[in-house]
């Protein structure tokens, strides 16, 4: 018979088991709990004025690129009469209206982009904006642009800022809409999505070819028509200067940004690098986008210090206003190759904020947030309720808790996606794998040709394809080095040659290519049926040659 011995102490254990198991959980849970205190600073509130500045801006800029769309004609020369267009996966489906459905689409998204500005009916015009302006970009990939996809993240986001309860329609509508103060997270959103392309826009620019100075000694060789500046640019030493002033200036823009101290005079350097980018490249709304965008980065409340200092007649900071808008005016007027008014205003704007906040690093600090709004209540001031948001860490509602989960998931993708290229073997700029969506902007310089065999393998039939005869100009170029897009037209050419009545099909791709300088190269594997070949969703294809030739030695 086996006898069970347990001691006394055994049984007082056994005996608290219950309660010591829920101290252990209970341990366990608060280890592993979100930080309510720390994360309640994020719904703390401060001055809205920079929202109601920002959706301003951001509308009228997309009201003007609504139409220099419709000016330039580039429904018509993108988007109409064409057989065949490059799809991003899995958006296959998506397909331009029949007839007139594209310029209406336009007239509609620009009266969406309007109401945005004007804050009427916000939510639903920033939703609809977003939805559209994002067709036109998942259109066509020949026509990728990172400006366009910097316009689509940001429309996107700008549906979940309560950006419409100041300064707005939908406030004077409604006055119980009204807010002069706004929740922290929506100032560092913003923030944190402008500071991502320049971020990895410099990230990337640490790669040989720029550190060696292509291929941007290339194009400034190709440009010495710039004002003033343009005979410096033949000088090896300018050259050296401007590309690690460019690597600089993106890869620390957040840093010098955040800091009230450099803040003004980075951006000056901002103001500089993107009025200079907007003459050499001419690289659409970009850099006037930019521009406009980073003034969130002074304090919350500059809005509205500015239009207060303009109606008390400030006695140095209004005329150092005036001065810098209109040297930005002038500027924005003049050094672009062509006359645009909205590039006037936003250089007025630009170096006017920029010569106003030129006493900043020199001064004390305001308190967080800013001097409360007119208008605010009584004994709740913005400084009140932040230095009570600091001293009394709040219990997040479950609606906040969802709210920073989100906001968690959203810099994760933004972070993780431009990065991606680094899992995929091979210089990226020369596969491509895992180029967009990463701020590789003007990193490249790449000269391709070729063309395609077809081959009805049954009857031993051959014939050369010209893309030419199938594509755009500016398809034919975009696709001609990048394999991604060869694979999907070379897919193409085999539904047509089925279509014609050839069965047993194979489509091989004839491409050479230069990157920066370097001498030409076979980009494909000429000997590869790509018929047979799918898009890697994430890895290399190995019909894809690597890149082996040197850069030329400067001479």
């Amino acid at each position: 018979m086996l006898r069970l011995a347990v001691r006394p102490s055994s049984i007082a254990v056994l005996s608290h088991g219950p309660e010591m198991t829920a101290r252990l959980l209970g341990r366990f849970r608060s280890m592993l709990a979100v930080p309510d205190g720390r994360l309640s600073v994020l719904f703390r509130p401060i001055d809205s004025s920079f929202l109601a500045y920002f959706r301003i801006a951001f509308g009228s800029i997309m009201v003007w690129e609504t139409w220099r769309f419709i000016n330039n004609d580039w429904i018509g020369r993108y988007f109409s009469g064409k057989e065949f267009y490059f799809k991003y996966w899995p958006f296959d489906f998506v397909q331009p209206w029949p007839g007139e459905g594209m310029y209406i689409h336009l007239v509609v998204m620009g009266v969406f982009a309007c109401f945005v500005a004007l804050g009427l009916f916000y939510r639903v015009s920033a939703a609809a904006f977003f939805l559209m302006i994002t067709y036109l970009f998942l259109l066509e990939k020949a026509r990728y642009l990172n400006h366009l996809y910097l316009v689509c993240l940001l429309s996107f986001v700008m549906v979940f800022l309560p950006a419409h309860r100041y300064l707005s329609l939908d406030a004077l509508l409604r006055p119980a809409l009204r807010a002069v103060t706004a929740p922290l997270w929506t100032l560092w959103l913003l923030r944190f999505q402008i500071g991502v392309p320049m971020f990895f826009g410099g990230l990337a620019k640490l790669n040989m070819d720029w550190l060696r100075g292509e291929p941007l000694r290339a194009w400034l060789a190709a440009r010495t028509d710039f004002p003033v500046l343009g005979q410096l640019f033949l000088n090896e030493p300018v050259v050296w200067v401007m590309v690690y002033t460019a690597l600089l200036a993106d890869l620390f823009f957040i840093f010098y940004m955040l800091h009230r101290r450099t803040r003004v005079f980075g951006f000056i350097l901002v103001l500089l690098f993107h009025f200079m980018n907007a003459r050499l490249f001419g690289i659409g709304i970009f850099p006037w986008l930019m521009i406009a965008a980073t003034l969130v980065f002074f304090g919350p409340d500059w809005p509205r210090r500015v239009w207060c200092d303009i109606k008390t007649r400030h006695s140095y900071r209004l005329p150092m206003l005036a001065a810098g808008a209109a040297l930005g005016f002038v500027i924005g007027a003049l050094l672009p190759e062509r006359f645009d008014l909205m590039h006037a205003i936003i250089g007025a704007l630009g170096v006017g904020v920029a010569a106003y906040h030129l006493d900043e690093p020199f001064t004390k600090p305001s308190p967080a947030g800013g001097s409360p709004p007119n208008g605010s209540p009584a004994n709740g001031s913005i400084e009140a309720r932040g230095v009570e948001h600091r001293n009394v860490r709040s219990r997040l509602t479950g609606f906040q808790k969802c709210a920073v989960g989100l906001l968690g998931l959203w810099v994760a993708v933004q972070v993780l996606v431009p990065l991606r290229h680094l899992a995929i073997p091979g210089d990226v700029h020369w596969t491509e794998e895992g180029h967009e969506f990463a701020w590789h902007m003007k990193l490249r310089d790449k000269n391709s040709e070729g063309f395609f065999v077809v081959t009805d393998r049954a009857v031993g039939e051959e014939w050369v394809v010209d893309p030419r005869e199938h594509l755009t100009h500016r398809q034919t170029s975009k696709m001609a080095s990048r394999p991604e897009m060869i694979l999907q037209f070379a897919h193409y050419l085999e539904r047509l040659a089925i279509a014609d009545g050839h069965n047993d099909v194979e489509v091989r791709a004839h491409m050479v290519s230069s990157l920066n300088g370097r001498v030409a190269q076979r980009l494909i594997d000429s000997k590869v049926d790509l018929t047979l070949q799918s898009r890697p969703w994430l890895g290399h294809a190995s019909w894809i040659l690597p890149l082996e030739t040197p850069l030329r030695p400067v001479e």
